[in-house]
């Protein structure tokens, strides 16, 4: 099937925009990691951004109830988040901390 020029230029902008988005996501989880790893505001991480931060990462989210719950092949232990307000709570932001520093995950360089 031969292509339209229109259709050439609407995927050409669906592919524009996903790659925009995807290095919007990029750099957040760049924050998102840094903000984690260095420990000095556990009690000021999004809530939001921290779980969109373990599903770049390759977690899977499921919700039950006001549980977010995550989980990743290869690693044995869950994250379970809720939120504080908008945020996370401070000590499951370290569960996630530990948990990450323990699996060196995120390819990031600190």
């Amino acid at each position: 099937m031969k292509a339209h020029r229109g259709d050439i230029s609407s995927e050409a902008g669906n592919w524009v925009a996903l790659i925009f988005h995807l290095q919007k996501l990029n750099m957040s989880s760049h924050k998102i990691y840094f903000k984690l790893i260095s420990g000095k505001s556990d009690s000021n991480i999004n809530f939001n951004d921290l779980c969109n931060f373990l599903e770049y990462l390759g977690f899977t989210k499921r919700i039950k109830g006001s549980h977010y719950i995550f989980r990743m092949e290869g690693i044995n232990k869950k994250i379970t988040l809720q939120k504080d307000g908008t945020e996370a709570k401070s000590y499951q932001v370290k569960q996630v901390r530990k948990l990450i520093i323990e699996n060196n995950l995120g390819d990031f360089d600190v």
